[in-house]
């Protein structure tokens, strides 16, 4: 276990088409949420990120507080327009999740990052279409003001 609590780019914090990859250690505590939280905060608000991603293939044990400490996060992400996915949990994880009772309907998550990895591709390709009809459809607004001076 990482006991200085710091987690960053070498150990934990990758970036792959524009998303943050947070790919939780085996075992985690209180302090390396907080590094986690403080890091990502950071990287997310100084960033255009097209999404955050959450592995938790790692963990085989997670307990209810720690799992809503990412659950908090994900919200704290979402208020600066960034979705965020949880990928990789095991089995075990998510039986225990379903026995306490924890809410997890707002969350989106994919059995792996591969297909978290592709639902953002889908997200941001089906963006950027909308983007650029938006553009062509101001590009047009403006031709026919022009047009009518």
């Amino acid at each position: 276990m990482n006991t200085s609590g710091e987690i960053n780019g070498s150990n934990g914090i990758n970036i792959v088409e524009k998303c943050l990859i947070v790919t939780l250690p085996n075992a985690i505590d209180n302090d390396i949420i907080e590094s986690i939280k403080n890091n990502l905060l950071e990287k997310v608000s100084r960033n255009k990120l097209n999404g955050v991603i959450f592995d938790f293939s790692s963990l085989t044990i997670m307990d209810s507080y720690e799992f809503t400490e990412f659950i908090q996060l994900s919200r704290m992400i979402k208020l600066f327009g960034v979705p965020t996915l949880f990928v990789g949990l095991q089995p075990g994880i998510v039986s225990a999740l379903v026995d306490l009772n924890i809410d997890t309907d707002e969350l989106l998550t994919f059995l792996n990052l591969e297909h978290g990895l592709n639902f953002l591709r889908k997200e941001n390709s089906i963006q950027a279409e909308d983007e650029e009809a938006e553009d062509n459809i101001n590009s047009e607004t403006e031709g026919t003001m022009m047009n009518d001076e």
